[in-house]
């Protein structure tokens, strides 16, 4: 006997009809769910970069007031910047300042700049999720420093000396005339702080004593840049004093009292390779265990007067200061100690960017 067995067509037609709408309402959910990633993500861009700027900012001003008018103008135009109006149809609330106050004694300033957009669901919104809040919010802090440029003078730049000076005049601009210090001293055949730390625009030969400064806080930018710019190359055959210029740098880092020493301590060395050869790798060292940072910036290409090429020790000019900086592909890398940089300035528009990424590596990081 034949028995007749009913077929599940109109069931199994039901089924894969059901599944295909699934299918295709999760892909429209995932549509929904990349473009809130994508604007979240853009938006955590735009909020790190106006708080890292608006730190940066934290530099310039008359008075806190204007300090801080400066920096919400920052995250403001460096926010839009990077988040542009209606992006992905999103609407933004923000972005938000808030800096922390500076108590007496601190040696550093915080701020957050926060913001939200609020993105409309394209497919969510059939199930009532008309649109979805994607909130942001980056945290910098600006450190002061203390801070000595070791500046060389010999007849190595004798033709870009002058140029190299207003490179390096535009590099004492990026610091806070409030609560950074600023220290200058050149080398040739001799070594000689031309500014001090405290500001006191004479020469001093001999080192101050641990602790025997007791400057008020901060230095004019003016007076500064004024008596940078004023200096004159010494144009010599004789061997230049680099090694007496790094102790000299240390001896006015170490004559701050120490409760005015800033949270961050660093020495620019700005050579030629044959300098850089001359100085002890004990004495950079010794620097670096009292935990200044060492930021090396190779004077090279045409900016530097034909010379025969460093290697006195045996090494490159490069090995030479990546070692002083304590750089990670130094080949000697000191974990326990402060990691600087090492930057090569072939012509002007390098040494500005060499000079331009030490001052905003210096005193301002991002808080993860």
């Amino acid at each position: 006997m034949k028995i007749l067995q009913g077929q599940p067509k109109g069931q199994i037609l039901l089924v894969v009809a059901a599944v295909m709408f699934f299918g295709i309402f999760l892909a429209a959910l995932a549509v929904d769910a990349g473009r809130a990633y994508g604007v979240k993500a853009k938006l955590h861009a735009a909020v790190d970069a106006a708080s890292y700027e608006a730190a940066k900012a934290l530099a310039h001003g008359e008075d806190e007031d204007d300090m801080e008018e400066k920096a919400s103008e920052a995250a403001r135009d460096y926010f839009r910047a990077n988040f542009p109006a209606a992006y992905f149809g999103a609407q933004c609330s923000g972005p938000e300042l808030e800096l922390s106050e500076r108590k007496s004694g601190k040696k550093m300033r915080a701020l957050t700049v926060s913001a939200t957009a609020t993105l409309p669901n394209v497919f969510a919104g059939i199930l009532g999720w008309d649109s979805i809040d994607l909130p942001a919010q980056s945290r910098a802090v600006r450190t002061d420093a203390d801070v000595v440029l070791v500046l060389e003078s010999s007849d190595v730049l004798r033709e870009s000396f002058p140029q190299v000076k207003q490179r390096v005049a535009n590099f004492s601009d990026r610091f806070s005339q409030h609560y950074d210090r600023m220290s200058l001293v050149t080398f040739a055949a001799g070594a000689d702080p031309v500014i001090s730390i405290c500001g006191v625009y004479k020469p001093a030969k001999d080192r101050p004593g641990a602790g025997t400064f007791n400057c008020g806080s901060g230095y004019q930018k003016s007076n500064f840049a004024k008596a940078l710019l004023e200096l004159s190359p010494q144009t010599t055959g004789a061997a230049a004093a680099p090694e007496e210029a790094m102790k000299q740098a240390q001896a006015q880092l170490d004559g701050l009292s120490s409760d005015l020493r800033a949270e961050k301590r660093a020495i620019v060395l700005l050579a030629s390779d044959v300098a850089a050869s001359n100085i002890k790798e004990e004495t950079a060292a010794a620097a670096r265990k009292e935990q200044v940072f060492i930021y090396a910036v190779e004077i090279a290409g045409s900016l530097k007067a034909s010379t025969p090429a460093g290697g006195a020790n045996g090494r490159s000019g490069s090995e030479n200061m990546k070692l002083f900086a304590n750089t990670k592909d130094s080949g000697g890398h000191e974990k326990g100690q402060p990691t600087g940089s090492y930057c090569a300035a072939t012509d002007l528009q390098q040494l500005e960017l060499c000079l331009e990424n030490i001052a905003n590596g210096m005193t301002v990081s991002i808080e993860q």
